[in-house]
């Protein structure tokens, strides 16, 4: 087991706590960022805040429970271990009720993208939908389970196949949709070579941000297989990290693409600009050069327009 279940608990309360705060400061950095590009016209962003919303409050409440069994755990019970160790009690159960939820959530913004990315292409969307959505039955029917856990019951061998299911499928959703968005991006610009530096920044914010996530699953994948009780301490960061990523994709794009146009165009930003490349063209082949406009959604970067 390496560490005791009460250790693994305070440890996961701290880091939780740590990984909150950071994530708490990114939301409301997000939301002040979406609400300026909604002021300048960009109705899409309206769907973006409250998924932002709903993500923070889901993480909220999954701290708030941590707390609260605390609280139970090393206070108001003679025995922390036996506590932590009851995994049918309500409140855990409660509690891995709202991680599928927000897992799942993260999942379906992340399936958004791609499907955005790909000019709502459905050969693109159906195959992480399905991995989704058996991602789902699985999370909610391993809490179901949880339910009816004996007292000698652990949670390395109740649901242990549910649990496994529920990483792997969470995981492999991540890395699809991430790659296939890199792909998407790579592809359509490779060969202009005056926009690839600017997408580099793109590219970096999505795999970056999908390597944080991943590794967090991972590691509580890797924790669980081996039985040992850091899986707590990997699995309860997993939510404050998938808000975080959330936020970090909008607002890397932000200040490494949006505010770098905007400090070198004149007039009103209606988008990201780039000019198609041209070996030689006059002021007035300048002006009616052709550009190609792109939305600021979260990584979600469409084709040139014909």
């Amino acid at each position: 087991m390496g560490i005791s279940i009460a250790k693994a608990q305070l440890l996961s309360i701290f880091t939780e706590t740590l990984l909150y705060g950071v994530y708490f400061s990114l939301y409301w950095v997000t939301i002040i960022i979406l609400l300026q590009r909604r002021r300048s016209g960009h109705t899409q962003y309206r769907r973006l805040i409250p998924v932002a919303t709903i993500l923070l409050l889901s993480a909220t409440a999954h701290l708030v429970l941590d707390f609260v069994r605390i609280i139970q755990g090393f206070i108001e019970s003679d025995d922390a271990n036996a506590y932590y160790n009851n995994i049918p009690h309500p409140l855990h159960v409660a509690k891995t009720a709202l991680y599928i939820t927000h897992v799942t959530t993260g999942d379906c913004v992340l399936i958004w993208r791609c499907y955005i990315v790909y000019n709502k292409s459905l050969f693109v969307l159906i195959p992480p939908l399905i991995m989704s959505m058996a991602d789902a039955v699985s999370g909610y029917y391993g809490t179901y389970i949880l339910t009816k856990a004996g007292s000698a019951a652990t949670i390395f061998n109740t649901g242990r196949v549910l649990i496994l299911s529920f990483c792997s499928l969470t995981m492999s959703t991540n890395i699809f949709c991430t790659g296939a968005i890199v792909w998407r991006i790579y592809w359509t610009r490779r060969a202009t070579v005056s926009t690839q530096h600017s997408l580099f920044y793109v590219v970096m914010a999505v795999v970056e941000s999908g390597a944080i996530y991943t590794l967090g699953v991972l590691s509580s994948l890797i924790a669980y297989v081996a039985g040992s009780n850091g899986q707590y301490v990997a699995l309860d960061i997993v939510t404050p990290l998938s808000g975080i990523t959330f936020s970090l994709i909008i607002i890397q794009i932000h200040f490494h693409l949006y505010s770098k146009s905007q400090s070198t165009t004149a007039g009103p930003m209606t988008g990201i600009i780039f000019k198609q490349k041209s070996k030689c063209i006059t002021s007035e082949e300048q002006n009616s050069s052709r550009t190609y406009p792109y939305s600021l959604k979260p990584s979600a970067f469409s084709s040139p327009s014909s």
